[in-house]
């Protein structure tokens, strides 16, 4: 068992709660640096549907960047990114979560 003690933490936030179909969201990466000095070489994002009644779950879309972003012992970072919400999740029923 390999303990993950001292790697930077991460905080994702969202500009909105709820999104529509169609919709762009907006949202912020927020790094926290551990220990040791870290590089950030690829971060992905994705979009996830849950189902509330079986609480499966599927990837409806993805986003991946490369990137080289230095991530040093107890500072602070910030990586945006957007995602859309695809039009074709509107066949989906109502009982579905986007997250």
């Amino acid at each position: 068992m390999k303990m993950k003690i001292g790697l930077p933490k991460t905080i994702v936030s969202l500009d909105k709660k709820m999104y529509e179909v169609g919709s762009v969201i907006n949202g912020t990466i927020e790094i926290h640096g551990g220990i040791l000095k870290n590089k950030i070489k690829r971060y992905d994002i994705d979009l996830v549907c849950i189902d509330s009644n079986t609480l499966m779950e599927e990837i409806i879309n993805t986003h991946s960047v490369f990137c080289s972003h230095e991530c040093n012992p107890n500072q602070k970072g910030t990586i945006t990114f957007i995602i859309s919400v695809p039009e074709n999740v509107r066949q989906l029923s109502s009982a579905f979560q986007y997250s």
